[in-house]
């Protein structure tokens, strides 16, 4: 049934994600890097008026090669806008205004995690990196 979904064009096969048991072992002799993925979660599709209302962020290390070698503890932190969410978001997101509900995101530790970054990956990266 998945083989028979998968090769068709309306559906989207999404497999669940399996822990990863051990990283690569990290070049004594070579340098590391720093990389933030990021996902931000707004009050509307429109970054420039809309309001954050998470944001998760996940530090992790790799080398030369590219090769993931640590990983960090991953955060996420939501705010309250101070309005209702449009059902669209909701829908979208998941999130409720009872989630949001006397939450904030804690700024200096979200600041001083993007600004360690070299490198910072996002699935919708040009709402989400901005």
């Amino acid at each position: 049934m998945i083989a028979e979904l998968d090769g068709h064009p309306d559906f989207r096969v999404l497999r669940k994600l399996r822990p990863v048991a051990a990283f690569h072992e990290a070049d004594p002799g070579a340098g590391s890097r720093i990389g933030v993925a990021i996902d931000v979660e707004t009050t509307g599709l429109d970054r420039e008026v809309d309001r954050i209302i998470e944001l998760a962020v996940q530090r992790f290390r790799f080398d030369a090669r590219g090769r993931v070698i640590q990983v960090g503890l991953p955060r996420v932190w939501r705010e309250d806008p101070g309005i209702p969410l449009d059902p669209k978001i909701t829908k979208l997101t998941g999130l409720t205004s009872s989630d949001l509900a006397g939450q904030a995101i804690d700024e200096a530790a979200a600041v001083e995690i993007l600004s360690s970054a070299d490198i910072i990956v996002a699935h919708n990266a040009a709402f989400d990196r901005p």
